[in-house]
């Protein structure tokens, strides 16, 4: 029942620990008005009338994202902070490797 109760946990911190990867994947694609008029393919969107956003548009998209990505985070430390307290999580392998201090590099 343990090792149940602690590979979930495992689990939710993983998804969470991508999550905020991608949105921090996000805040960064919006630091350059090119993103915004190409996507991916490299196509333009001229044509269907985007227009660019003011810079400080762009930082405040990216603000948000990353409030949000610390909100996420704080969640995740305060299950894992629960769990172990509890005893439903344990050290182990699995866990280090969601180690949220690999995101906090990014900031």
């Amino acid at each position: 029942m343990l090792q149940k109760e602690h590979n979930e946990t495992v689990a939710k911190l993983s998804f969470v620990l991508a999550l905020v990867e991608c949105i921090v994947e996000l805040a960064q694609t919006r630091s350059s008005p090119i993103t915004e008029s190409v996507d991916k393919q490299g196509n333009s969107f001229k044509d269907e009338g985007l227009q660019f956003v003011s810079e400080s548009q762009r930082h405040l998209e990216q603000l948000v994202l990353h409030v949000r990505a610390l909100q996420l985070l704080n969640s995740a430390i305060e299950l894992a902070r629960e769990q172990i307290k509890n005893e439903k999580l344990q050290p182990s392998n699995s866990v280090r490797q969601v180690s949220i201090v690999s995101v906090l590099h990014q900031y």
